[in-house]
């Protein structure tokens, strides 16, 4: 058993009471954040562990909990780790993430913000 991966997952109680589990991917993966739509979309946001680095993850799952799509944000430099921290959703559907880019060498850190319009590449 390797506890030196973490995997990312979301977890669901659907309307007839049973525990329904996804799994993000087979990389490392953390979440830091839910958001759900006014159609009951739900949108994660977190990282991905890429190399030796993060890049930031968004997910989401439509309202019978079945994935959508996912997009992976990764900044050009190579010594940074991305993630999402915060996620909302417009009442136009536009998809918003607020996370940092942290430099792995000096631990200096710089805010993200991203906008997606659609998630959807499955």
């Amino acid at each position: 058993e390797d506890f030196g991966i973490f995997r990312g997952f979301v977890i669901r109680i659907n309307p007839a009471g049973s525990v329904e589990l996804r799994g993000l991917s087979e990389d490392a993966s953390y979440l830091q954040a839910i958001a759900i739509d006014k159609d009951n979309n739900v949108y994660v946001t977190g990282s991905s562990k890429m190399g030796l680095y993060q890049r930031v993850i968004t997910m989401k799952f439509d309202s019978e909990f079945n994935e959508v799509g996912r997009i992976y944000e990764q900044r050009s430099e190579e010594d940074v780790a991305t993630s999402g921290k915060h996620i909302t959703v417009g009442d136009n559907g536009d998809i918003y993430v607020a996370g940092e880019i942290k430099n792995m060498e000096t631990f200096a850190g710089k805010h993200l913000l991203l906008k997606y319009e659609e998630i959807d590449n499955k």
